[in-house]
């Protein structure tokens, strides 16, 4: 093994500060920044308003990501520049931000349609073959081509957050998305359950 010399602090501080720049300007050429903020003030406001709703954000791409993409507006190729989770109580859709499909520069935002964590994606089969691709379901928001883009994402995470809420509201019980109460092991059994 050849032997290894370490980034020193000050080399350190130096290649984040540029890997930082670099972040920040190709966001700032696609408009994934402005996106992104638009995400933002949007959960910001539903959580003023008191709606159990929140946004975990990852700089990058995911395979799922551009799955995604892939299933809702074809293939050949692209580019994910962030992607995350919308989680609304126990619910959680899978959101992408692409900046390039099909060799053409986008602004899409896609949303899944289904609970990320339950259902996900289902691998795709052509005639008996599986491939690695995942078929997952969901809507595409096009800021550079449709003008509503904006209000269609926020009506679209209103519209999880409201489902959620009206499901809640049915747990007469107060046993939903909720542990069971510990029972003391020292009391005697009870009678049989009669509904």
């Amino acid at each position: 093994m050849k032997d290894q010399s370490p980034l020193t602090p000050g080399e350190f501080r130096e290649a984040f500060d540029k890997a930082r720049t670099d972040a920040r300007d190709s966001f700032a050429k696609s408009g994934t920044d402005i996106v992104l903020q638009y995400l933002s003030e949007t959960i910001g406001s539903l959580q003023s308003e008191g709606i159990d709703v929140s946004l975990a954000i990852r700089y990058g791409t995911h395979t799922n990501a551009y799955d995604m993409m892939y299933t809702v507006s074809g293939n050949g190729g692209g580019l994910i520049e962030a992607y995350g989770f919308i989680e609304c109580g126990r619910t959680t859709h899978m959101f992408a931000v692409a900046t390039k499909h099909a060799d053409k520069d986008v602004l899409r935002v896609y949303v899944s349609e289904y609970n990320f964590t339950g259902e996900g994606g289902r691998r795709s089969a052509d005639g008996g073959n599986s491939y690695r691709r995942h078929v997952i379901s969901g809507e595409c928001f096009d800021f550079n081509e449709d003008a509503e883009a904006l209000q269609k994402l926020q009506k679209k995470i209103v519209g999880i957050c409201a489902g959620n809420q009206v499901m809640l509201e049915c747990d007469t019980a107060e046993v939903f998305n909720k542990e069971p109460a510990a029972v003391n092991k020292m009391q005697k059994p009870g009678g049989k359950l009669k509904l």
